[in-house]
């Protein structure tokens, strides 16, 4: 299954990235991204409609945040 999925931070798309799930070569996870200092929301969106609920983070100085979106496929 191939689930196209669209990254913002602050309502700005940083990447729409392919995940590729159950098939051969899989992808499943998304690079890094850089930001500034102070609070931040951060949202995920597939291409066929599904909306991640939002999350607000505040970064401090060189912290990084890790997060995860649950996929279910039936």
């Amino acid at each position: 299954m191939k689930l196209g999925v669209v990254f913002t931070i602050d309502q700005r798309v940083v990447v729409t990235d392919t995940f590729v799930v159950h098939l051969g070569g899989e992808h499943l996870t998304s690079g890094p991204f850089a930001t500034s200092v102070g609070p931040h929301v951060l949202s995920a969106r597939s291409d066929n409609g599904f909306v991640w609920p939002d999350r607000t983070v505040n970064l401090a100085a060189g912290v990084a945040f890790t997060d995860s979106l649950p996929f279910y496929c039936s």
